[in-house]
């Protein structure tokens, strides 16, 4: 929207300096040029600093509306900071991976506390597991004591797994 007004002046402008150049005082015609130069700056420098966000920036607000803990968070900006590629929710049936990394056949499962605690949910996390052997992943397993200890070591896990 700003950059549109910006364009939007800047024709204004432009249209007030080239049309009617007759009726301008060399002043008024320099005060317009001038800007019209500092609307062409600002724009570029708008559209420069834009394109500086990094794709590492877009993938963490794209992968934070999609990560459902604090722990994936954790772990997700550290695998971007560090540059690894992954993909988020991937899904193999309908099972979903919280990290996946289909070139190494490598599913990270991040297990909290509160959700993985109980007995059901641990048999419901064996079976899920034993599903994605079976098509042929290898599924690690991360506690969220450990992911919130040394968020680093985890991601290191990782690496030496892939």
């Amino acid at each position: 929207m700003r950059l549109l007004l910006f364009w939007l002046v800047w024709l204004i402008l432009a249209a007030l300096a080239l049309l009617s150049p007759s009726w301008l005082f060399p002043a008024v015609a320099i005060t317009i040029s001038v800007a019209l130069v500092a609307l062409i700056i600002a724009s570029l420098r708008w559209l420069w600093l834009r394109a500086q966000v990094s794709v590492s920036e877009h993938r963490i607000r794209e992968r934070d509306s999609t990560t459902e803990s604090p722990l994936e968070r954790m772990l997700a900006s550290e695998l971007d900071r560090r540059g690894i590629a992954y993909k988020r929710e991937h899904r193999v049936s309908r099972t979903s991976i919280d990290f996946a990394f289909p070139a190494s056949m490598l599913a990270v499962e991040c297990d909290g506390w509160r959700y993985h605690n109980s007995p059901a949910q641990r048999q419901r996390d064996a079976r899920r597991d034993e599903f994605l052997r079976i098509k042929g992943w290898r599924v690690m397993r991360i506690a969220g004591s450990e992911i919130r200890r040394d968020t680093g070591a985890c991601v290191q896990k990782i690496i030496d797994a892939l």
